[in-house]
């Protein structure tokens, strides 16, 4: 029994699209948290005079503006149209007498995950484009720490 709820919460997340949801969070406070420790550092380290510095911080801000608004559309797109609450795949599933819960379950996932598999595809895209984004930030945030040395 428990591996099958394992298995159908896993089968969820992959039909709803949770699993990117979580991926973009943790990305998406990885890069702040980065850029707050970086603001913090050149602050109390002392003032910021070499232009580099500037333009990497500059360039880091502009990354996690960009984060914002590819994490934001990707959200967007899976909360508008992924979802378990679509009357269309409920009544697409026939619910007989003679079914047991997991197997209507089983169906209604697999119909979920047919009708999601486009917009799903469109996300995954914008989460990869996210956590791309999340690596430029990194890799300003140092280049930012080793001019500021």
């Amino acid at each position: 029994m428990a591996y099958d709820i394992a298995f159908w919460r896993l089968r969820e997340q992959i039909a709803y699209g949770r699993s990117l949801d979580s991926k973009l969070g943790s990305a998406f406070a990885l890069s702040a948290a980065m850029i707050a420790l970086l603001g913090s550092a050149l602050i109390f380290a002392a003032p910021v005079e070499q232009v580099g510095v500037e333009a990497a911080v500059v360039s880091a801000a502009s990354v996690f503006i960009a984060n914002i608004v590819v994490s934001t559309a990707a959200l967007l797109i899976g909360h508008m149209n992924v979802g378990p609450a679509s009357e269309e795949i409920v009544n697409e599933v026939a619910i007989g007498d003679d079914e047991v819960p997991w197997q209507r379950t089983a169906e209604y996932l697999a119909v979920a995950e047919q009708r999601n598999e486009r917009v799903l595809r469109i996300k995954s895209w914008l989460v990869g484009a996210a956590l791309l984004l999340t690596a430029a930030t990194t890799i300003a945030i140092a280049a930012a720490a080793i001019l500021a040395v």
